[in-house]
């Protein structure tokens, strides 16, 4: 078996885009938008994964998930793609990007956050080549503990998973599985 190095990340990866407002509106009510949209990266893969890739510019880094083919997800593409130890191989082409359009409150900072799950929310197991991705580490962000992926012991694979901020069972909120027969 090959020596296995670097960190998988799988997950989601989303686009924010920002409007500028005075207020967030009440139901029914027309608030003006102050400024033009800012568009930044996010979720678990572009933050994990760049975070890492920037610390440690030898450390090969995975990027696992889905994308549309669409202006977010070119978006997403490129700004992974300025690192050059982040192999995009594992992205797989879904449906619209997924994206939140945020309202920032100029005044009180507060933020309103309206998300559409789009490609991310069809990510699964299935999309995972884990026989194509060389690394000791599988980082996951899971929404759902029933869709999580299952990497078995004959991989030699440290998995890790971070649960999103959706309700999850006290039984269940374990943060690292080494498996039998690994570090």
């Amino acid at each position: 078996m090959n020596e296995r190095k670097g960190i998988a990340v799988a997950g989601n990866m989303i686009v924010d885009i920002s409007y500028p407002v005075d207020r967030i509106p009440k139901s029914g009510e027309l608030v003006p938008i102050l400024g033009e949209a800012v568009r930044t990266v996010g979720g678990s893969v572009p933050n994990v994964g760049v975070d890492l890739a920037a610390l440690c510019p030898e450390l090969p880094v995975w990027a696992c998930g889905r994308l549309g083919r669409d202006a977010e997800g070119e978006l997403v593409r490129e700004y992974l793609g300025r690192y050059p130890n982040i192999d995009r191989s594992q992205i797989r082409d879904g449906s619209a990007t997924s994206f939140t359009l945020v309202m920032n409150e100029t005044e009180s900072r507060q933020r309103t956050f309206f998300t559409y799950s789009g490609a991310g929310a069809d990510f699964c197991e299935e999309d995972i080549d884990l026989d194509g991705i060389g690394a000791e580490i599988l980082h996951e962000e899971i929404f759902n503990p029933e869709t999580e992926v299952k990497v078995d012991k004959r991989r030699n694979m440290f998995y890790t998973s971070d649960f999103a901020a959706h309700p999850v069972p006290p039984s269940q909120r374990h943060l690292t599985r080494p498996f039998p027969g690994t570090r």
